[in-house]
């Protein structure tokens, strides 16, 4: 997955990998709370709206959540500078956003569906995401069990918000991080050691 740092040096190359694992942590913590029916732990990374959609409800009803890869990696992370404006847009959406926040974009691929297991032992679908972009806000918090992990406090669409959708279209990089390939060992490797 390839972290493009376009925050014009607002953050530092090492800022920008140490975000990318947080997410990526983040993402991974998700998906092994909704595994083994942990709504908990979701709430300790994520703001009130990640946790309240068609994944916090099967969560709360009781349902293991069997989350593809597809909903875990993203194809692409891009760091941007704060930005006032965005933080303003999303704020104006009921969304929370702290000061020292830090916008990051995050592209995924589609359809990707994600199913769970009920207590009845049913298989259903919880819902099939198309492709998008999204720029979450957030920040990295250190937790002494799990480690630097991306808090995410708010978001928006880049293919619905014109706030959104105006930073995306700036996403050309001004320089491109290491990729994973580039990376004497991946992202996701240390993640699941």
């Amino acid at each position: 997955m390839p972290l493009t740092n376009a925050s014009g040096g607002a953050i530092s190359d090492a800022q920008a990998h140490a975000l990318e694992v947080g997410t990526l942590r983040a993402d991974v913590l998700r998906a092994w709370a909704g595994e083994h029916v942990q709504p908990s732990l979701s709430a300790h990374l994520f703001a009130e709206p990640f946790i309240v959609g068609p994944w916090g409800v099967a969560l709360a009803q009781g349902t293991a959540i069997h989350t593809p890869d597809c909903d875990i990696f993203p194809t692409r992370l891009v760091v941007y500078a704060p930005s006032p404006t965005l933080q303003a847009d999303i704020t104006a959406h009921h969304e929370l956003v702290q000061s020292g926040d830090v916008p990051i974009r995050s592209d995924w691929t589609g359809p990707c569906m994600v199913t769970g297991t009920t207590r009845a032992r049913r298989v259903v679908t919880i819902q099939v995401i198309s492709a998008f972009s999204v720029i979450v806000e957030g920040s990295l918090r250190n937790d002494p069990v799990l480690g630097n992990v991306f808090f995410t406090d708010g978001s928006a669409a880049c293919q619905g918000d014109p706030i959104a959708a105006d930073l995306c279209s700036q996403s050309r990089p001004t320089r491109q991080v290491l990729n994973n390939a580039q990376r004497p060992f991946s992202v996701r490797a240390r993640l699941l050691a």
